[in-house]
C-alpha cells in the first residue's frame, strides 16, 4: 500500500453532498486529494448543485433492506475502507464483508431533556459501531456519552467549519439599531429562552436574530415568553439554507455563541465560535470548559467569554461597545487567520483522517 493510493467508499443514507450535513461533502473533498474515493448515496436523486467534483458519486434508490444489502455488500468489496454514518442502517454491514475496514463515524449525542428518551437512544448508539474497525467521534464529550460498548479503536475527528461557506467580512456599518445574532441547533435543550430572558434587560438598540428550525411545540413557549416579556418588536427567527446564513453575518454588532451550563457541552468543539470568526465578526460565548481553553488559543481580544446567567450575559452585552470597537481596532487578520485555518474541516480531516485511515489497513 506504500505506492498506491487506497480506495475508500463514503456511505451515506440522503443526498449528496447534502446542506444539512455538509461534514459528509467536506470529507469528500480533502480526502479525494490522497486516496480513491467514491460516495455511495441511497436517496432519489443528488442535490441540486453547480459543484464538480474529482469523484465518483453513486446513487442508490431506497427499497427494501434486504434487497439494499445485496446490492451494496458485493459492491463493498472492492474498498479497502467503508467510512459510513448513524442513519445510514447498515450498522451489520461489517459481518458480511470482512475484506474492507470499517469506520462509524459518530457526529451527535441525543440531549433531547427527556431522560428516559436520551438514555435510550444513546444506549442504542453505543452499540451502533459493534462491528466496526473504528469509531470516530467530533469531541471528547461526545466520546464520553456514547463510548462503544465493546472496545475499539477510537479517535477524535472534529468537525470544523466549511471554509467555502464563511468568508472574511469587512467592519459593518453600524445604525442606531444593533444586531445580535444566533445561528444553530434550536432545540429545548439548548435553552433558547434564556437568550430571550437576556434581551429583556438589553438596552432598546438591541434587537436578537435567531436563526435555526425550531420545534412547533417549543415555539409555543418561546412565543408566550416574548409576550411576557414585552420583547415582540426586538426578535426575529429565521429558518434558512447554511450559505444563506453569510449575509446576515456580516451585518451583525455581535454574534452570540450560547452554550448553556450542561455538562454533555463542557468540553465540546463550538462551531460557531470558528463560524462568526472566520466572518470576522466579535464573538460573545459562555465560559464552558471548551470556550476558555479556545479563548486562550484565539486571544482575549476576539472572543468575550461570560458565566451563564442572565444578569451577567445582559451586563457585558450593554457594555460590549469597547470590546467591539477594540476587536476590529487591534484584530490582526492574518494571524487570525492562520490560527481559523487550524480549525477548519480541511485541516482536521487531511491532517487526521488519512493518517487514521493508513493506521487500519496498515
Amino acid at each position: 500500500m506504500k505506492n498506491k493510493k487506497f480506495k475508500v467508499l463514503i456511505l451515506i443514507h440522503g443526498l449528496f453532498p447534502g446542506f444539512r450535513a455538509p461534514i459528509f461533502k467536506e470529507i469528500a473533498k480533502n480526502i479525494s486529494k490522497d486516496v480513491e474515493l467514491e460516495i455511495l448515496a441511497i436517496g432519489n436523486g443528488r442535490t441540486p448543485s453547480n459543484e464538480i467534483f474529482n469523484f465518483k458519486i453513486n446513487i442508490l434508490k431506497p427499497t427494501s433492506i434486504i434487497n439494499q444489502y445485496k446490492t451494496i455488500i458485493p459492491f463493498t468489496k472492492k474498498f479497502d475502507i467503508i467510512h459510513y454514518f448513524p442513519g445510514s442502517g447498515y450498522e451489520i454491514l461489517p459481518l458480511f464483508n470482512r475484506k474492507s475496514k470499517f469506520v462509524f463515524h459518530f457526529i451527535s449525542v441525543s440531549v433531547s431533556g427527556n431522560n428516559f428518551y436520551d438514555f435510550f437512544v444513546n444506549t442504542i448508539k453505543k452499540i451502533q459501531s459493534t462491528f466496526a474497525d473504528m469509531a470516530l467521534y467530533t469531541d471528547k464529550e461526545l466520546y464520553h456519552n456514547i463510548k462503544p460498548v465493546f472496545k475499539i479503536k477510537t479517535k477524535i475527528l472534529p468537525v470544523g467549519y466549511a471554509s467555502d461557506l464563511f468568508f472574511p467580512c469587512s467592519k459593518p456599518k453600524f445604525s442606531d439599531k444593533k444586531m445580535i445574532i444566533y445561528h444553530g441547533s434550536c432545540h429545548p435543550n439548548r435553552k433558547i429562552e434564556r437568550m430571550i430572558e437576556v434581551l429583556n434587560l438589553l438596552e432598546k438598540k438591541f434587537y436578537l436574530l435567531i436563526i435555526g428550525k425550531v420545534d412547533k411545540k417549543y415555539m409555543v413557549k418561546l412565543n408566550l415568553l416574548i409576550k411576557k416579556l414585552n420583547c415582540t418588536d426586538r426578535i426575529i427567527f429565521k429558518e434558512m439554507p447554511q450559505d444563506e446564513i453569510r449575509e446576515y453575518i456580516k451585518n451583525a454588532y455581535l454574534c452570540f455563541s450560547y452554550v448553556p451550563n450542561i455538562d454533555c457541552y463542557q468540553d465540546q468543539f463550538v462551531l460557531k465560535n470558528i463560524e462568526y470568526l472566520a466572518c470576522h465578526r466579535p464573538v460573545i460565548t459562555t465560559s464552558t470548559r471548551y470556550n476558555k481553553y479556545f479563548q486562550t488559543e484565539i486571544g482575549k481580544k476576539n472572543i468575550l467569554l461570560c458565566e451563564d446567567s442572565i444578569e451577567i450575559m445582559a451586563e457585558k452585552i450593554n457594555s460590549s461597545e469597547y470590546f467591539v470597537n477594540q476587536f476590529y481596532e487591534n484584530i490582526d487578520l492574518k494571524n487570525l487567520n492562520l490560527k481559523l485555518i487550524k480549525y477548519s474541516n480541511e485541516f482536521f480531516i487531511t491532517k487526521n483522517l488519512y493518517s487514521y485511515y493508513r493506521e487500519l489497513i496498515q
